[in-house]
């Protein structure tokens, strides 16, 4: 059949016409060892040569199920049943080098060396203050105030009801320090010529210029309200020549009050010291009463110092004056057969009555608003306890017949 109708038929040496299943497997001889001449005519006869060998011993060709597992390193081995090598040494796991792991390293920290001492030991020697001084870079420790008795009134029998008090006694209310004229050499300019003021009236503009600085003095509403009152407490001649706010010249005023603020705010220790004792003398003098015979303590005993209204928002009075408050305008409340308490000299009280339907001890009238401002005992007092007193009472009888 080969030489018929004249075409040669090729020899089929290749393995691309023969089925998977049929083709043989050629047996792997490791590189290096020569081959036996029964492998090379099997190599002649299969038509494979040996650069496939190692294609036909690769385990692609064998099932998993027959494959051994075997490897040379102890990853997938558990960590209970892995062998150490050598006895006693320890296994190293060796690692890929990552240069992200540099940042997740913990820094070692350095340890500081001890200087030597020469075996010496070193005794650290420590300043021990006298008694009855405070120890360097520590604050002194306030001063206790006076212990006052504790007065037991819920033991004692109940007044009438309506009567707050028997006997009454203090020391009326605390005045602010009268005015101090400005220095001989601050001038007050009107137009751009110096001015000289009334006291009164100085002391009424030294408000304005305090607060040169601020947003009030830049709002219309607040400018004519003090402008107004302000012309209606100077002199005659001041109100022929004052007539206008924009050619008033503060700035000289406003300086000096500046200047006076950065000197109290620089206070020495001593001038604190003797600011606080002049403070505490006040308050032992009109910071307390006798109730019933007993030692109370006052709450806002101090007068408000004269300013300017401000009120909260646009308030339409805003800018008014707020006058000192002279005794004459102020009313005391105090027990019969009690002495009055002393009025500041050259004045007298507006009125002195024995009410003791009331608790306030002194009460006066603002210009401002018209309301009425009032002399009261602290919180802790037996007149303001008598109310939490009787609510607690109350809450008690309901908690017991629900």
């Amino acid at each position: 059949m080969g030489a018929k109708n004249g075409v040669k038929e090729e020899p089929t040496s290749s393995d691309d016409e023969v089925p998977l299943a049929s083709r043989k497997r050629k047996k792997l001889v490791p590189k290096g060892e020569p081959q036996s001449e029964g492998s090379e005519s099997e190599a002649a006869v299969n038509g494979n040569s040996g650069e496939d060998s190692d294609y036909k011993n690769s385990d692609d060709d064998v099932p998993l199920s027959k494959r051994k597992a075997e490897s040379d390193s102890d990853d997938e081995i558990p960590l209970a049943s892995r062998k150490r090598k050598g006895g006693s040494q320890k296994i190293k796991k060796q690692t890929k080098y990552d240069s992200s792991d540099e940042e997740n390293v913990p820094k070692k920290k350095k340890i500081k060396k001890e200087p030597e001492t020469n075996n010496k030991k070193v005794v650290k020697r420590t300043i021990v203050p006298p008694k009855g001084e405070a120890k360097p870079g520590k604050k002194p420790k306030k001063e206790k105030e006076p212990d006052i008795p504790i007065w037991k009134w819920w033991l004692e029998d109940k007044l009438p009801e309506g009567q707050k008090w028997r006997s009454l006694s203090h020391s009326g209310p605390a005045f602010p320090e009268p005015y101090e004229r400005l220095p001989g050499h601050i001038k007050f300019k009107y137009d751009g010529k110096v001015f000289q003021l009334s006291e009164r009236t100085e002391e009424n503009m030294s408000f304005f210029a305090k607060m040169l600085d601020h947003d009030y003095t830049t709002k219309v509403v607040f400018r004519k309200n003090f402008f107004d009152d302000l012309r209606k407490l100077m002199t005659q001649e001041e109100r022929e020549v004052l007539k206008k706010l924009e050619l008033c010249d503060f700035s000289a005023m406003h300086q000096y009050y500046l200047e006076e603020a950065a000197k109290r705010k620089n206070r020495t220790k001593e001038e604190k010291e003797e600011l606080k004792a002049k403070n505490k003398a006040i308050a032992d003098v009109y910071g307390l009463c006798k109730v019933d015979g007993h030692i109370q303590k006052v709450g806002n005993f101090r007068i408000e110092p004269p300013g300017l209204f401000r009120g909260r928002g646009d308030h339409p009075k805003q800018g008014k004056i707020k006058l000192r408050t002279p005794p004459e305008s102020i009313i005391i409340n105090i027990g019969k057969g009690e002495t009055a308490p002393k009025c500041p000299e050259g004045h007298k009280w507006k009125a002195v009555q024995h009410d003791n339907k009331v608790t306030w001890l002194a009460c006066w009238k603002e210009n401002v608003l018209g309301n009425f401002k009032y002399v009261m005992l602290n919180p802790t007092s037996k007149l303001k306890g008598e109310k939490d007193h009787a609510k607690y009472r109350l809450r008690l009888c309901v908690d017991t017949t629900a």
